[in-house]
């Protein structure tokens, strides 16, 4: 990645995604991610093809607690 990123550097920006995702998700799978996600009501009570409701403000203090260097 680092030799993509020499490359072309506009690569950057996912490397930095890829970091901040591993920083929340860890090294879980797919599979317990979306396990997670269902914990939300809004993701569990959503019917199949629904729009799911904004978990924004839930996931915002995630990130800045996980920023801080805290665990979820």
């Amino acid at each position: 990645m680092q030799e993509a990123v020499k490359a072309q550097p506009a690569l950057a920006w996912y490397l930095e995604r890829a970091r901040l995702a591993m920083k929340v998700g860890g090294l879980k799978s797919g599979h317990a991610l979306k396990a997670e996600q269902y914990k939300f009501g809004e993701y569990e009570g959503t019917k199949h093809s629904g729009v799911i409701p904004s978990i924004a403000d839930q996931v915002k203090k995630r990130f800045e607690k996980a920023k801080a260097g805290g665990q979820q």
